[in-house]
């Protein structure tokens, strides 16, 4: 049974390598591009608002002195500290933390 499923993956795996771009045409296939679009939105230290990179900065500072945990490296804290917000702003912070969320306490 092992050696019929083993066989079955090869043969799958020969068919779509071989007949990939047949399939692609047909579209039996998805197409594996991927449109790159410049949205001219900056780095992420840009789009973090000030108020937000404030509380992830002093966090951090917290965390090294009195915990001696580091979660970011000394070139990120410094771009956190250093950079000029932008005209976009994450409006949902992408690093959220339940445990940080007052309200669910």
């Amino acid at each position: 049974m092992l050696f019929v499923m083993g066989c079955v993956t090869v043969v799958i795996f020969i068919i779509t390598d071989c007949f990939g771009s047949i399939l692609k045409k047909c579209n039996l296939a998805s197409d594996d591009k991927v449109e790159l679009i410049d949205e001219n939105v900056g780095t992420f230290f840009q789009c973090v608002s000030v108020p937000e990179r404030k509380r992830m900065f002093s966090q951090e500072l917290h965390w090294r002195k009195n915990l001696g945990i580091e979660t970011m490296g000394q070139q990120s804290m410094d771009q956190m500290r250093t950079t000029k917000g932008n005209i976009r702003v994450i409006k949902n912070a992408p690093s959220y933390e339940i445990l940080s969320n007052i309200g669910f306490m």
